[in-house]
């Protein structure tokens, strides 16, 4: 019985077996030639290009290591604008040989950029990774200060000159100013029709003082990579001491002693002052006091005279050495309140003139005693 079942359900199956071959399509049950694809590399990176500028060629193979033609190739395009791609492959790639994908970075603006191109073929689809960084022109500027020194009043210096070297990938253009804020000071440049990646230019300064003095001024110019400014300085003849005065305390109680401190600067760049000298004459009220401790440093060999009681303090012999403050001290009281001006006077040189010197106002407040209160 068990025999008989088996043989009908074999009988069965082998019927849908028969139907299964009849139905099932031709060329499916025999697999025919297949196209292949390898590509390499599927990422590139441009590295740093001068915007405005393209970069050299990137290749990309696209190999069939199938056996049927690769065909039917729709897209490659880069989305970035970019980045740009040709290829030789839309004809068609016979199996076991190559073709290839061409691509170029060419930067608008400066930063990081970064994008794909995807393509499709009969043997799928491929994604080439792509990126590159866009840089602009770059200064360097040397040297950023110049110094004409001495120039006679109505003679013109030296040239000197400042060079200005594009250290960027792309052009270095829109030189815009320049021209020194002081009119003694003059410049000209060959800057204007731009600077190349790696080349330089320059601009030539000149120093025409129309006057004894101290000048400083600048120049400042603007770029596609920047601004940038030179500072400019030059002297004609020699120009008196500057001076400043301060007292310790300010103010000060009446009958208490306050210090006065006068500090002579040389405000020249190249010369030397000497023989300076003031004749100090405090006002009514104010006196050396008791105790004078009068003393100067930074003054070369320079006397000073303030004799306690006094109401003159006298200076001589000085030299201003360039970089180097004078300092001079000295003890003053006042018996009565009251707001006192101190000045100088002239200050005297024998190779700067006379210079006008300075002046402080001494407060002098009243010596006040607060009794406790007593309560009945």
């Amino acid at each position: 019985m068990k025999l008989l079942i088996l043989l009908r359900e074999l009988k069965v199956v082998w019927k849908w077996l028969v139907v299964i071959a009849l139905l099932w399509p031709a060329g499916v049950m025999a697999a025919g030639p297949l196209p292949g694809l390898w590509v390499t590399p599927l990422e590139l990176d441009f590295g740093p290009v001068g915007v405005g500028t393209t970069s050299a060629p990137q290749v990309v193979t696209i190999l069939n290591p199938g056996s049927a033609t690769l065909t039917n190739f729709a897209g490659g395009a880069p989305i970035n604008p970019q980045f740009t791609g040709t290829q030789n492959c839309a004809g068609g790639v016979a199996p076991g040989a190559s073709c290839t994908y061409t691509f170029r970075f060419s930067p608008t603006a400066t930063g990081v950029f970064s994008t794909t191109s995807s393509t499709s073929t009969n043997a799928g689809p491929f994604i080439i990774r792509l990126r590159g960084e866009g840089v602009g022109a770059r200064l360097h500027v040397t040297p950023l200060e110049l110094d004409f020194g001495q120039v006679e009043v109505g003679a013109t210096s030296a040239p000197q000159m400042v060079t200005i070297r594009n250290v960027g990938l792309a052009q270095l253009t829109n030189f815009a100013g320049g021209a020194p804020i002081n009119p003694r000071f003059t410049a000209t440049q060959n800057c204007v029709s731009g600077v190349a990646p790696g080349a330089s230019c320059t601009y030539t300064f000149y120093f025409s003082p129309t006057a004894t003095g101290v000048f400083s001024t600048t120049s400042n110019t603007s770029t596609n990579a920047g601004p940038f400014k030179i500072t400019l300085h030059g002297q004609s003849g020699v120009v008196p001491p500057g001076a400043t005065m301060s007292f310790t305390p300010n103010p000060v109680i009446q009958g208490g002693i306050s210090r006065m401190e006068l500090t002579l600067s040389n405000l020249n760049r190249v010369s030397v002052i000497d023989d300076v000298s003031f004749n100090m004459v405090l006002p009514p009220g104010v006196q050396v006091a008791a105790i004078p401790q009068a003393s100067v440093a930074g003054c070369g060999a320079a006397t000073l005279s303030a004799s306690a009681g006094a109401n003159t303090i006298s200076f001589a012999g000085g030299r201003l050495l360039l970089g180097v403050r004078c300092r001079v001290q000295v003890n003053l009281t006042a018996p009565n309140a009251g707001e006192y001006t101190i000045s100088t006077g002239l200050i005297n040189t024998s190779n700067s003139g006379a210079g006008v010197g300075t002046s402080a106002v001494l407060q002098v407040i009243q010596f006040k005693v607060f009794l406790p209160l007593v309560q009945r």
